[in-house]
């Protein structure tokens, strides 16, 4: 900075040599502040740029997470989906084993039925056996005294 005006050309020399000095003093120190607020500043702007980077770290690795988050829950549901289908076939196959099973026990029933009606068809058929048994004796055993009487 350099001293103007009017004013200066009526100072004596050694002051105005003493505002020069003060003047150029003042400069210096407003240099040295500059120079400072700079530093303060570019340090402020790098703290300001690695927190804005370490921002996006972290919403980088928040959204891999999530990305990974939503393969595991596709996967989950996949499983469920299967679970599901295993379900239904499992349910398909114990109905089909019941009408099964149901077939045979009917089966079975009409099987003892039959054994039954047969056995019971057999006892008649023997008991129609003894009886006819014992009437023909009785008509032989009849037809014998009647011709011993004769």
């Amino acid at each position: 900075m350099r001293l103007k005006g009017k004013m200066l050309e009526r100072l004596p020399e050694d002051k105005r040599k003493r505002m020069e000095r003060t003047l150029e003093r003042m400069e210096k120190a407003r240099r040295k502040d500059d120079m400072r607020l700079r530093e303060l500043i570019v340090s402020k702007r790098k703290w300001a740029e690695e927190e804005k980077n370490k921002g996006f770290d972290v919403i980088e690795k928040l959204e891999k997470q999530k990305e990974e988050l939503s393969k595991q829950q596709d996967k989950v549901r996949q499983q469920l989906v299967k679970l599901d289908g295993c379900l239904l076939v499992l349910d398909d196959l114990t109905l089909e084993i019941k009408e099964m099973d149901d077939a045979e026990e009917k089966k079975r029933k009409e099987e003892a039925d039959a054994m039954e009606k047969k056995s019971a068809e057999e006892k008649v058929k023997e008991e129609i056996k003894k009886v006819e048994k014992k009437s023909t004796k009785k008509k032989k055993s009849s037809t014998k005294t009647k011709k011993k009487e004769k």
